[in-house]
């Protein structure tokens, strides 16, 4: 919400705006709603917060199977955004679960969840699956590389999950995602 004037400007064709909880229809089968989440939004030095922040979901109907949910909740702090997340639109079937750019704490905690966060945010969506993202290609904040994935370990044991959940993957490594 609040950049389709740009894209007009730069005559970008097909912009759809969407509100939190607002959905578009990308054919008969697959629908992506705008998630809330929470961070701040900026373009330029002079429009700090003047645009809607979010993640987004994916959902795909099938003929005689239940709908297949993908989460992609963008950069973000912990909420309970994701718990209302979870009652409007179902169980998640597949998460991009940030685990990274977290320390230090003070200044990210309301922009960035941590491995911690991260399995509650998980938790809350009942997410069957997870991907770790938004870590371990570039030095963003002030945890080291390996950091995200001892962390996100610990906090699995805490928090009774277990560490299978959540794939962390290799650069350039696949894995087939279950639809079912």
């Amino acid at each position: 919400m609040g950049l389709k004037a740009w894209f007009d400007a730069r005559d970008i064709p097909n912009v759809v705006e969407l509100d939190w909880g607002d959905s578009v229809a990308l054919s008969p089968e697959l629908r992506l709603t705008f998630t809330p989440s929470q961070h701040w939004s900026r373009r330029t030095p002079f429009d700090t917060n003047a645009t809607l922040w979010g993640g987004f979901a994916i959902e795909w109907r099938r003929a005689k199977a239940p709908p297949w949910r993908f989460l992609f909740p963008g950069d973000t702090g912990y909420s309970n955004d994701f718990k209302e997340i979870r009652r409007r639109l179902g169980v998640v079937d597949f998460l991009a679960l940030p685990i990274g750019a977290y320390l230090p704490r003070d200044f990210m905690k309301a922009m960035h969840v941590n491995p911690d966060d991260a399995v509650r945010l998980m938790l809350d969506l009942e997410a069957k699956q997870a991907m770790g993202v938004h870590w371990g290609t570039f030095m963003l904040t002030q945890e080291a590389f390996d950091h995200p994935p001892r962390d996100l370990l610990t906090a699995c044991r805490q928090h009774q999950l277990a560490p299978e959940r959540i794939w962390l993957m290799k650069h350039g490594e696949t894995r087939n995602i279950s639809l079912e």
